[in-house]
Protein backbone atom coordinates (compact mmCIF):
# COMPACT_ATOMS: atom_id res chain seq x y z
CA UNK A 1 0.00 0.00 0.00
CA UNK A 2 1.31 3.29 -0.91
CA UNK A 3 0.57 6.61 0.72
CA UNK A 4 0.11 9.74 -1.05
CA UNK A 5 2.60 11.68 1.11
CA UNK A 6 1.32 15.11 0.88
CA UNK A 7 -2.06 14.81 1.36
CA UNK A 8 -2.08 14.54 4.75
CA UNK A 9 -1.11 16.75 7.86
CA UNK A 10 -2.46 15.85 11.65
CA UNK A 11 -3.19 19.19 13.03
CA UNK A 12 -6.22 21.20 14.19
CA UNK A 13 -9.10 21.80 11.29
CA UNK A 14 -7.75 18.86 9.38
CA UNK A 15 -10.87 17.27 7.28
CA UNK A 16 -11.65 13.44 7.64
CA UNK A 17 -12.67 11.17 4.29
CA UNK A 18 -16.68 11.10 4.90
CA UNK A 19 -17.95 7.38 5.93
CA UNK A 20 -19.75 6.72 3.10
CA UNK A 21 -16.44 6.17 1.32
CA UNK A 22 -14.82 4.01 3.69
CA UNK A 23 -15.97 1.00 1.61
CA UNK A 24 -15.42 2.66 -1.96
CA UNK A 25 -11.48 2.84 -0.98
CA UNK A 26 -10.96 -0.34 0.58
CA UNK A 27 -12.49 -2.48 -2.23
CA UNK A 28 -10.16 0.12 -4.60
CA UNK A 29 -7.21 -0.35 -2.72
CA UNK A 30 -7.97 -4.23 -3.15
CA UNK A 31 -8.58 -4.04 -7.30
CA UNK A 32 -5.42 -2.16 -7.31
CA UNK A 33 -3.19 -4.55 -5.45
CA UNK A 34 -4.64 -7.29 -7.44
CA UNK A 35 -4.13 -5.60 -10.99
CA UNK A 36 -1.24 -3.27 -10.65
CA UNK A 37 2.41 -4.14 -10.12
CA UNK A 38 3.73 -2.94 -6.80
CA UNK A 39 4.87 0.67 -6.61
CA UNK A 40 8.17 1.34 -5.69
CA UNK A 41 7.81 3.19 -2.19
CA UNK A 42 9.14 7.22 -2.33
CA UNK A 43 12.53 8.36 -0.60
CA UNK A 44 12.09 7.93 3.07
CA UNK A 45 10.08 5.47 3.82
CA UNK A 46 11.99 2.67 5.51
CA UNK A 47 10.60 0.14 3.57
CA UNK A 48 9.49 -0.43 -0.16
CA UNK A 49 6.41 -2.70 0.96
CA UNK A 50 3.16 -0.93 -0.09
CA UNK A 51 1.11 -0.56 3.28
CA UNK A 52 -2.44 1.03 4.38
CA UNK A 53 -1.63 3.95 7.02
CA UNK A 54 -4.91 4.38 9.09
CA UNK A 55 -6.14 8.13 10.41
CA UNK A 56 -8.12 8.76 13.24
CA UNK A 57 -10.52 11.82 12.44
CA UNK A 58 -9.00 13.83 15.50
CA UNK A 59 -5.25 13.88 14.09
CA UNK A 60 -3.57 11.14 16.72
CA UNK A 61 -2.47 7.58 15.07
CA UNK A 62 -4.30 4.81 15.80
CA UNK A 63 -2.31 2.03 17.89
CA UNK A 64 -3.55 -0.69 16.09
CA UNK A 65 -2.25 -3.02 13.34
CA UNK A 66 -3.35 -1.70 10.06
CA UNK A 67 -5.94 -4.26 8.88
CA UNK A 68 -9.62 -3.29 7.63
CA UNK A 69 -11.23 -2.41 11.21
CA UNK A 70 -12.42 0.57 10.24
CA UNK A 71 -15.63 -0.66 11.49
CA UNK A 72 -14.01 -2.32 14.66
CA UNK A 73 -14.98 -0.77 17.75
CA UNK A 74 -12.85 0.07 21.05
CA UNK A 75 -10.79 2.44 20.23
CA UNK A 76 -9.37 4.36 23.30
CA UNK A 77 -7.60 7.20 21.81
CA UNK A 78 -10.58 8.92 19.86
CA UNK A 79 -13.45 8.20 17.19
CA UNK A 80 -13.83 6.11 14.46
CA UNK A 81 -10.42 5.78 11.81
CA UNK A 82 -9.55 6.19 8.44
CA UNK A 83 -7.77 3.28 6.14
CA UNK A 84 -6.18 4.65 3.04
CA UNK A 85 -5.87 2.21 0.09
CA UNK A 86 -2.85 1.75 -2.00
CA UNK A 87 -2.99 4.15 -4.85
CA UNK A 88 -0.90 5.86 -7.60
CA UNK A 89 1.80 8.13 -6.33
CA UNK A 90 1.97 11.76 -6.07
CA UNK A 91 4.01 14.06 -8.35
CA UNK A 92 5.65 15.32 -5.72
CA UNK A 93 8.46 12.99 -4.24
CA UNK A 94 8.41 12.28 -0.31
CA UNK A 95 11.45 14.31 0.19
CA UNK A 96 10.34 17.95 -0.46
CA UNK A 97 12.74 20.55 -1.85
CA UNK A 98 11.84 22.15 1.71
CA UNK A 99 14.46 21.43 4.10
CA UNK A 100 13.26 19.19 7.08
CA UNK A 101 9.36 19.96 6.04
CA UNK A 102 8.12 16.07 6.10
CA UNK A 103 4.80 13.87 5.71
CA UNK A 104 2.76 14.53 8.69
CA UNK A 105 1.77 10.91 8.44
CA UNK A 106 3.99 8.08 9.30
CA UNK A 107 4.01 4.80 8.21
CA UNK A 108 2.90 1.14 10.63
CA UNK A 109 5.82 -0.39 12.14
CA UNK A 110 5.20 -3.87 12.28
CA UNK A 111 7.90 -4.60 14.51
CA UNK A 112 5.58 -2.98 17.10
CA UNK A 113 3.61 -5.06 18.59
CA UNK A 114 0.55 -2.84 19.76
CA UNK A 115 0.63 -1.27 16.06
CA UNK A 116 1.98 2.20 16.72
CA UNK A 117 3.62 4.07 13.98
CA UNK A 118 7.29 4.79 14.06
CA UNK A 119 7.91 7.95 14.10
CA UNK A 120 10.75 8.05 11.38
CA UNK A 121 13.91 9.17 12.73
CA UNK A 122 15.61 6.45 11.24
CA UNK A 123 14.13 6.69 8.07
CA UNK A 124 16.19 8.62 5.25
CA UNK A 125 14.67 11.93 4.34
CA UNK A 126 12.28 11.68 7.24
CA UNK A 127 13.28 14.55 9.40
CA UNK A 128 13.39 13.74 13.27
CA UNK A 129 11.70 16.85 13.82
CA UNK A 130 8.63 15.08 13.59
CA UNK A 131 7.07 14.34 17.12
CA UNK A 132 5.13 11.28 17.69
CA UNK A 133 2.06 13.57 17.99
CA UNK A 134 2.60 14.31 14.11
CA UNK A 135 3.66 18.07 15.19
CA UNK A 136 6.66 20.25 14.46
CA UNK A 137 9.81 19.90 16.74
CA UNK A 138 10.13 24.10 17.17
CA UNK A 139 13.92 22.98 18.31
CA UNK A 140 15.15 21.05 15.33
CA UNK A 141 18.08 23.00 13.96
CA UNK A 142 16.27 21.39 10.00
CA UNK A 143 13.00 23.04 10.15
CA UNK A 144 14.62 26.74 10.21
CA UNK A 145 17.14 26.90 7.81
CA UNK A 146 19.51 30.33 7.13
CA UNK A 147 20.04 31.23 3.59
CA UNK A 148 23.41 29.59 3.67
CA UNK A 149 21.97 26.12 3.99
CA UNK A 150 22.45 26.02 7.75
CA UNK A 151 21.32 27.72 10.82
CA UNK A 152 23.43 30.38 12.66
CA UNK A 153 24.80 27.86 15.00
CA UNK A 154 25.66 26.39 12.58
CA UNK A 155 28.14 28.43 11.06
CA UNK A 156 28.38 29.02 7.67
CA UNK A 157 32.40 28.64 6.44
CA UNK A 158 32.53 26.84 3.09
CA UNK A 159 29.23 27.02 2.25
CA UNK A 160 27.49 29.14 -0.91
CA UNK A 161 24.41 31.15 -0.56
CA UNK A 162 21.28 29.26 -1.27
CA UNK A 163 17.57 30.15 -1.36
CA UNK A 164 15.15 30.97 1.69
CA UNK A 165 14.22 27.38 3.04
CA UNK A 166 10.57 28.03 2.45
CA UNK A 167 10.53 29.42 -1.05
CA UNK A 168 12.93 32.50 -2.28
CA UNK A 169 9.75 34.82 -2.46
CA UNK A 170 8.78 33.48 0.83
CA UNK A 171 8.87 37.39 2.62
CA UNK A 172 7.79 35.48 5.88
CA UNK A 173 3.81 34.31 4.26
CA UNK A 174 4.86 30.68 3.59
CA UNK A 175 3.68 27.87 6.77
CA UNK A 176 6.93 26.28 6.71
CA UNK A 177 8.64 29.62 8.29
CA UNK A 178 5.79 30.35 10.46
CA UNK A 179 5.77 27.23 11.61
CA UNK A 180 9.30 26.86 12.05
CA UNK A 181 9.56 30.37 13.94
CA UNK A 182 7.36 28.67 16.46
CA UNK A 183 9.17 29.36 19.95
CA UNK A 184 12.59 31.67 18.35
CA UNK A 185 13.02 34.82 18.59
CA UNK A 186 11.46 37.34 16.67
CA UNK A 187 14.86 38.79 14.87
CA UNK A 188 15.67 35.35 14.00
CA UNK A 189 12.07 34.85 12.08
CA UNK A 190 13.08 37.87 10.38
CA UNK A 191 16.12 36.67 9.27
CA UNK A 192 15.13 33.33 7.68
CA UNK A 193 11.62 34.49 6.10
CA UNK A 194 11.84 38.34 5.15
CA UNK A 195 14.16 39.73 2.59
CA UNK A 196 17.40 40.45 4.00
CA UNK A 197 18.85 44.45 4.52
CA UNK A 198 22.66 45.31 3.32
CA UNK A 199 24.17 44.80 6.75
CA UNK A 200 22.69 41.22 7.26
CA UNK A 201 23.85 40.51 3.60
CA UNK A 202 27.39 41.72 4.01
CA UNK A 203 27.69 39.61 7.22
CA UNK A 204 26.30 36.62 6.09
CA UNK A 205 28.71 37.04 2.58
CA UNK A 206 31.77 37.43 5.18
CA UNK A 207 31.16 34.61 7.06
CA UNK A 208 30.75 32.69 4.24
CA UNK A 209 34.57 33.11 3.06
CA UNK A 210 38.04 32.82 4.37
CA UNK A 211 39.16 35.06 7.67
CA UNK A 212 41.64 36.98 5.39
CA UNK A 213 39.39 37.79 2.53
CA UNK A 214 39.65 39.83 -0.62
CA UNK A 215 39.50 43.48 0.91
CA UNK A 216 42.11 44.83 3.23
CA UNK A 217 40.70 47.78 5.02
CA UNK A 218 43.33 49.94 7.91
CA UNK A 219 42.63 52.96 9.50
CA UNK A 220 45.47 54.53 11.67
CA UNK A 221 45.86 58.19 13.71
CA UNK A 222 49.70 59.16 12.56
CA UNK A 223 51.37 60.30 15.75
CA UNK A 224 54.18 62.19 14.52
CA UNK A 225 56.54 65.25 15.15
CA UNK A 226 58.92 66.87 12.44
CA UNK A 227 62.27 68.13 12.62
CA UNK A 228 62.86 71.12 13.27
CA UNK A 229 64.84 73.64 9.89
CA UNK A 230 68.27 74.06 9.11
CA UNK A 231 70.48 76.50 10.69
CA UNK A 232 69.94 80.05 9.97
CA UNK A 233 70.30 82.67 12.97
CA UNK A 234 67.24 85.14 13.15
CA UNK A 235 68.34 87.48 15.74
CA UNK A 236 71.26 88.29 18.01
CA UNK A 237 71.91 90.28 20.82
CA UNK A 238 72.41 93.85 20.53
CA UNK A 239 75.62 94.05 22.47
CA UNK A 240 79.44 94.12 21.83
CA UNK A 241 79.03 90.90 22.70
CA UNK A 242 76.48 89.90 20.37
CA UNK A 243 75.48 86.19 19.72
CA UNK A 244 72.43 84.61 18.20
CA UNK A 245 69.53 85.15 20.28
CA UNK A 246 66.96 83.24 17.99
CA UNK A 247 67.55 80.61 15.58
CA UNK A 248 65.47 78.65 12.88
CA UNK A 249 66.87 74.95 13.86
CA UNK A 250 64.81 76.58 17.14
CA UNK A 251 61.74 76.23 16.30
CA UNK A 252 60.68 72.53 16.94
CA UNK A 253 57.23 71.74 16.53
CA UNK A 254 54.86 69.68 18.94
CA UNK A 255 53.26 66.55 17.51
CA UNK A 256 50.25 66.42 14.97
CA UNK A 257 47.44 63.41 14.74
CA UNK A 258 46.46 62.43 11.63
CA UNK A 259 44.53 59.69 9.87
CA UNK A 260 46.34 57.17 7.38
CA UNK A 261 43.52 55.42 5.54
CA UNK A 262 44.66 52.36 3.32
CA UNK A 263 42.76 49.98 1.41
CA UNK A 264 44.10 46.65 -0.31
CA UNK A 265 42.45 44.57 -2.51
CA UNK A 266 44.07 41.02 -3.35
CA UNK A 267 43.44 38.79 -6.48
CA UNK A 268 41.32 35.25 -6.41
CA UNK A 269 45.14 33.69 -6.54
CA UNK A 270 46.43 35.68 -3.64
CA UNK A 271 49.77 36.39 -5.65
CA UNK A 272 49.15 39.83 -6.31
CA UNK A 273 47.31 43.21 -4.80
CA UNK A 274 46.29 46.88 -5.56
CA UNK A 275 46.73 48.65 -2.65
CA UNK A 276 45.49 52.66 -1.87
CA UNK A 277 46.61 55.07 0.90
CA UNK A 278 46.18 58.54 2.04
CA UNK A 279 47.58 60.33 4.61
CA UNK A 280 47.10 63.62 6.07
CA UNK A 281 49.30 65.34 8.97
CA UNK A 282 48.92 68.87 10.20
CA UNK A 283 49.09 71.34 12.27
CA UNK A 284 52.91 71.51 12.79
CA UNK A 285 53.19 74.12 15.18
CA UNK A 286 56.64 75.65 16.36
CA UNK A 287 56.65 79.07 18.56
CA UNK A 288 59.59 80.64 19.79
CA UNK A 289 59.54 84.29 21.58
CA UNK A 290 62.38 86.33 23.02
CA UNK A 291 62.40 87.83 26.51
CA UNK A 292 60.97 91.46 26.09
CA UNK A 293 64.18 93.61 26.27
CA UNK A 294 64.13 97.44 25.71
CA UNK A 295 66.46 97.35 22.62
CA UNK A 296 68.18 94.28 23.55
CA UNK A 297 68.16 92.58 20.14
CA UNK A 298 68.47 93.41 16.28
CA UNK A 299 68.33 91.31 13.15
CA UNK A 300 71.10 88.58 12.81
CA UNK A 301 73.40 89.25 9.39
CA UNK A 302 72.97 89.16 6.88
CA UNK A 303 69.10 90.57 8.04
CA UNK A 304 66.20 89.36 6.43
CA UNK A 305 64.53 90.37 2.94
CA UNK A 306 67.68 92.47 2.25
CA UNK A 307 66.59 94.88 5.66
CA UNK A 308 68.85 94.47 8.31
CA UNK A 309 68.14 97.05 10.99
CA UNK A 310 64.68 97.96 11.24
CA UNK A 311 65.70 100.31 14.27
CA UNK A 312 69.45 101.37 14.58
CA UNK A 313 68.48 101.61 18.26
CA UNK A 314 67.59 98.04 18.70
CA UNK A 315 64.59 96.27 18.91
CA UNK A 316 62.92 95.01 22.10
CA UNK A 317 61.46 91.92 21.18
CA UNK A 318 60.60 89.13 18.80
CA UNK A 319 58.39 85.83 18.11
CA UNK A 320 58.99 83.38 14.76
CA UNK A 321 55.75 80.69 14.37
CA UNK A 322 56.51 77.73 11.92
CA UNK A 323 53.45 76.12 10.86
CA UNK A 324 53.66 73.24 8.68
CA UNK A 325 51.71 70.42 6.85
CA UNK A 326 52.03 67.23 5.36
CA UNK A 327 49.54 65.15 2.58
CA UNK A 328 49.74 61.70 0.73
CA UNK A 329 47.91 59.83 -1.97
CA UNK A 330 49.69 56.83 -3.82
CA UNK A 331 48.48 53.74 -5.42
CA UNK A 332 51.07 50.61 -5.62
CA UNK A 333 50.34 47.59 -7.24
CA UNK A 334 51.95 44.96 -4.95
CA UNK A 335 53.52 41.20 -5.99
CA UNK A 336 54.28 38.43 -3.41
CA UNK A 337 57.51 37.19 -2.82
CA UNK A 338 57.08 33.71 -1.26
CA UNK A 339 55.47 33.48 1.77
CA UNK A 340 55.81 36.45 3.73
CA UNK A 341 57.22 39.28 1.24
CA UNK A 342 55.74 41.64 -1.18
CA UNK A 343 57.07 43.88 -3.78
CA UNK A 344 55.37 46.80 -4.51
CA UNK A 345 55.44 49.66 -7.08
CA UNK A 346 53.63 52.66 -8.31
CA UNK A 347 52.61 56.16 -8.33
CA UNK A 348 52.53 59.12 -5.42
CA UNK A 349 52.11 62.28 -4.68
CA UNK A 350 53.12 63.93 -1.60
CA UNK A 351 52.34 67.67 -0.60
CA UNK A 352 54.55 69.81 2.03
CA UNK A 353 53.61 72.96 3.01
CA UNK A 354 55.13 75.29 5.33
CA UNK A 355 54.70 79.37 6.48
CA UNK A 356 57.20 80.98 8.33
CA UNK A 357 55.70 84.87 10.21
CA UNK A 358 58.42 86.79 12.37
CA UNK A 359 57.70 89.25 14.15
CA UNK A 360 59.50 92.41 16.17
CA UNK A 361 58.86 95.40 17.92
CA UNK A 362 60.67 98.49 19.06
CA UNK A 363 60.02 101.90 21.14
CA UNK A 364 57.10 99.99 23.06
CA UNK A 365 55.63 102.11 25.31
CA UNK A 366 56.35 105.37 22.97
CA UNK A 367 55.01 107.08 20.10
CA UNK A 368 57.48 105.78 18.09
CA UNK A 369 56.26 102.65 18.23
CA UNK A 370 57.44 100.29 15.16
CA UNK A 371 56.93 96.75 14.34
CA UNK A 372 58.01 94.65 11.33
CA UNK A 373 56.37 91.69 9.90
CA UNK A 374 58.09 89.08 7.49
CA UNK A 375 56.55 86.14 5.95
CA UNK A 376 56.99 83.57 3.96
CA UNK A 377 54.97 80.35 2.51
CA UNK A 378 56.73 77.64 0.46
CA UNK A 379 54.46 75.03 -1.19
CA UNK A 380 56.09 71.64 -2.55
CA UNK A 381 53.89 69.34 -4.99
CA UNK A 382 55.99 66.32 -5.14
CA UNK A 383 54.90 63.83 -8.45
CA UNK A 384 56.49 60.21 -9.36
CA UNK A 385 56.98 56.72 -8.54
CA UNK A 386 58.06 54.59 -5.86
CA UNK A 387 58.94 50.83 -5.14
CA UNK A 388 58.98 49.22 -1.79
CA UNK A 389 58.91 45.76 0.29
CA UNK A 390 56.61 44.98 2.69
CA UNK A 391 57.56 42.21 5.11
CA UNK A 392 56.73 39.92 8.28
CA UNK A 393 60.01 40.45 9.96
CA UNK A 394 59.08 38.08 13.11
CA UNK A 395 56.18 35.96 14.20
CA UNK A 396 56.74 34.54 17.46
CA UNK A 397 53.15 32.77 18.32
CA UNK A 398 49.67 33.54 16.28
CA UNK A 399 49.10 35.95 18.94
CA UNK A 400 51.66 38.46 17.88
CA UNK A 401 53.91 39.09 14.69
CA UNK A 402 56.12 42.00 13.69
CA UNK A 403 55.78 43.68 10.11
CA UNK A 404 58.87 45.73 7.90
CA UNK A 405 57.54 48.44 5.48
CA UNK A 406 60.35 50.21 3.31
CA UNK A 407 59.49 52.64 0.23
CA UNK A 408 61.39 54.94 -2.09
CA UNK A 409 61.21 56.72 -4.79
CA UNK A 410 61.91 59.81 -7.73
CA UNK A 411 59.50 63.02 -7.52
CA UNK A 412 59.20 65.49 -10.03
CA UNK A 413 58.66 68.79 -7.79
CA UNK A 414 56.82 71.58 -8.39
CA UNK A 415 57.56 73.92 -6.08
CA UNK A 416 56.68 77.90 -5.12
CA UNK A 417 57.34 80.44 -2.30
CA UNK A 418 55.42 83.98 -1.72
CA UNK A 419 57.25 86.36 0.74
CA UNK A 420 56.19 89.70 2.25
CA UNK A 421 57.60 92.62 4.14
CA UNK A 422 55.28 95.20 6.46
CA UNK A 423 56.26 97.64 8.59
CA UNK A 424 54.04 99.54 11.16
CA UNK A 425 55.11 102.85 12.72
CA UNK A 426 53.42 104.90 15.20
CA UNK A 427 50.34 102.57 14.82
CA UNK A 428 50.09 103.40 11.25
CA UNK A 429 50.78 101.00 8.41
CA UNK A 430 54.42 101.48 6.09
CA UNK A 431 53.52 100.10 3.14
CA UNK A 432 55.72 97.26 2.45
CA UNK A 433 56.61 95.13 -0.17
CA UNK A 434 55.82 91.64 -1.59
CA UNK A 435 57.40 89.11 -3.88
CA UNK A 436 56.84 85.52 -5.49
CA UNK A 437 58.65 82.72 -7.39
CA UNK A 438 57.85 79.27 -8.46
CA UNK A 439 59.43 76.41 -10.82
CA UNK A 440 57.65 73.02 -12.29
CA UNK A 441 60.44 71.62 -12.11
CA UNK A 442 62.57 73.15 -9.63
CA UNK A 443 64.45 70.27 -8.14
CA UNK A 444 63.95 66.18 -8.61
CA UNK A 445 63.51 65.43 -5.05
CA UNK A 446 63.77 61.99 -2.80
CA UNK A 447 61.53 60.45 -0.65
CA UNK A 448 61.76 57.62 1.79
CA UNK A 449 59.42 55.98 3.95
CA UNK A 450 59.96 53.59 6.71
CA UNK A 451 57.22 51.86 9.15
CA UNK A 452 57.77 48.84 11.85
CA UNK A 453 54.55 47.18 12.82
CA UNK A 454 53.62 44.79 15.52
CA UNK A 455 50.34 43.55 14.98
CA UNK A 456 47.93 41.50 17.45
CA UNK A 457 44.98 39.94 16.22
CA UNK A 458 41.91 40.77 17.67
CA UNK A 459 39.28 37.91 15.85
CA UNK A 460 40.04 36.03 12.96
CA UNK A 461 39.63 39.15 10.52
CA UNK A 462 40.39 41.93 12.49
CA UNK A 463 44.01 43.02 13.97
CA UNK A 464 45.30 46.01 15.84
CA UNK A 465 48.52 47.69 14.59
CA UNK A 466 50.85 50.14 16.16
CA UNK A 467 54.23 51.10 15.30
CA UNK A 468 56.46 53.42 13.89
CA UNK A 469 56.05 55.23 11.05
CA UNK A 470 59.07 57.82 9.71
CA UNK A 471 59.31 59.84 6.20
CA UNK A 472 62.22 61.47 4.82
CA UNK A 473 61.37 63.95 2.26
CA UNK A 474 64.62 66.06 0.52
CA UNK A 475 65.01 68.81 -1.88
CA UNK A 476 62.05 70.98 -0.81
CA UNK A 477 61.49 74.42 -0.91
CA UNK A 478 61.65 75.48 3.32
CA UNK A 479 60.32 79.28 4.34
CA UNK A 480 63.59 79.59 6.53
CA UNK A 481 65.74 79.54 3.12
CA UNK A 482 64.17 82.02 1.18
CA UNK A 483 64.97 85.07 3.83
CA UNK A 484 68.18 85.26 2.69
CA UNK A 485 67.65 85.65 -1.17
CA UNK A 486 64.82 88.31 -1.19
CA UNK A 487 64.91 91.94 -1.65
CA UNK A 488 61.76 93.45 0.18
CA UNK A 489 63.18 96.90 1.34
CA UNK A 490 60.29 99.37 0.87
CA UNK A 491 59.80 101.96 -1.46
CA UNK A 492 62.97 99.90 -3.55
CA UNK A 493 62.72 97.47 -6.04
CA UNK A 494 61.64 94.04 -4.97
CA UNK A 495 63.17 90.60 -6.03
CA UNK A 496 62.66 87.11 -5.67
CA UNK A 497 64.27 83.87 -6.26
CA UNK A 498 63.21 80.08 -5.08
CA UNK A 499 65.78 77.90 -2.87
CA UNK A 500 65.54 73.94 -2.88
CA UNK A 501 67.66 73.00 -0.59
CA UNK A 502 66.01 71.87 2.56
CA UNK A 503 64.51 68.59 3.88
CA UNK A 504 62.65 67.28 6.79
CA UNK A 505 61.98 64.38 8.96
CA UNK A 506 58.80 63.08 10.13
CA UNK A 507 58.68 60.48 12.63
CA UNK A 508 56.21 58.77 15.52
CA UNK A 509 53.67 56.49 16.06
CA UNK A 510 50.79 54.77 14.71
CA UNK A 511 48.10 53.40 16.26
CA UNK A 512 45.24 51.53 14.62
CA UNK A 513 42.86 49.03 13.36
CA UNK A 514 42.96 46.41 10.32
CA UNK A 515 39.50 44.72 8.98
CA UNK A 516 39.69 42.17 6.13
CA UNK A 517 36.41 40.89 3.92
Amino acid sequence: MVVRPSAFRPIAGFSTIAKTTLTSLALAGGIAAATSPAFAAPNGWSSSTQKSVLVQSNGRRAPTPYASQSTSPGYSQGGPVEEIGPGQLATDSFDGAVQGEDAIVGSPNESYSDGGYDDGSSAPGYSSAMAQDGTYDSAVEGVYGSPFNGSYEGGFEGQEPGPLPCGEHCNGNCNACQQGSCGLPEWRYNAECEPMGLLQKMYLLHRGMKSDGCWTGRVDALILSRNAPGNRPLYSFNSAAGGTALNANQLESIAAVGPRLSLFHKDSCGKASWEGTYIYSGSFVANKSLTPSLAGYQLAPPGIYGIDAPNPDGLDGATARLTSSLQSAELNRRWAWGSCTQFLAGFRWLQWQETLAINDAYAVGTPNFGQDVYTTGCYNNLFGGQIGLDTALWSPSKYFRLEGLVKAGAYYNSAYQSSSYQNYVGGAPFEGNSVSAGQSPAVCSFAGELGITGVVPVCCNVDFRFGYFGLWLTSLAQPANQLSNQVLIPAAPSYGSLTTNGNVVLQGLSLGLEGRW
